[in-house]
């Protein structure tokens, strides 16, 4: 759902946000979350776009 993806970006955010991060968690690691949360935010556009669609629809 988008609120579930919106939660996951939230604390994909949360996580990158915490004092060194990046110092101390692996490169591949950073790219894993980085990926994850592009392709959140893909769907959360996605659901987005398709939810405003149906509601011109409906009127």
């Amino acid at each position: 759902s988008i609120e579930q993806a919106e939660a996951r970006v939230a604390e994909i955010d949360e996580v990158f946000c915490e004092p060194a991060y990046f110092e101390r968690t692996s490169p591949d690691e950073v790219k894993i979350l980085e990926a994850e949360r592009t392709s959140l935010q893909r769907e959360v556009a996605k659901l987005t776009s398709e939810w405003e669609s149906a509601e011109e629809e409906i009127g």
